[in-house]
């Protein structure tokens, strides 16, 4: 890389460090860098997927799984059994698995949502296609 370049992206990163995804996202729509479309898709990203896994809650993630069917027992009286209703959130071994899967299906979504605006970005401003 020529050493102007070193210098601006230098700069850039920066004028970044003190900004949050939030302003970031403000700024790319200012310059029209993204669409309002893709805005308020961001926007929303960052609420229901970018924060909850990078800040690690996964009582956010998981807040929206409904109960789900257990067996539990005892062996103080002999053994009995009962199936009952387990809150995921509430039995951190359930907790771990659910916020597995989900994170297994959000993270495609998101990360072929931020290739589409990269592509798209790279494609205007280039005025080519990259192959993928």
């Amino acid at each position: 890389m020529i050493p102007e370049n070193q210098k601006k992206i230098k700069t850039a990163y920066k004028n970044r460090r003190s900004s949050s995804l939030n302003d970031l996202n403000d700024e790319a729509l200012k310059r029209n860098i993204i669409s309002e479309v893709q805005h308020q898709q961001i926007k929303e990203y960052i609420l229901t997927i970018r924060n909850p896994y990078s800040h690690g809650s996964s009582f956010q993630i998981l807040k929206d799984e409904k109960p789900i069917k257990t067996l539990s027992g005892s062996f103080s009286e002999g053994i009995k059994s009962e199936i009952i209703e387990t809150d995921i959130n509430s039995y951190f071994p359930l907790q771990s698995l659910f916020q597995d899967i989900r994170a297994m299906k959000d993270s495609v979504k998101y990360f072929k949502f931020v290739d589409a605006i990269l592509y798209s970005f790279y494609k205007e401003k280039n005025e080519q296609v990259f192959r993928r």
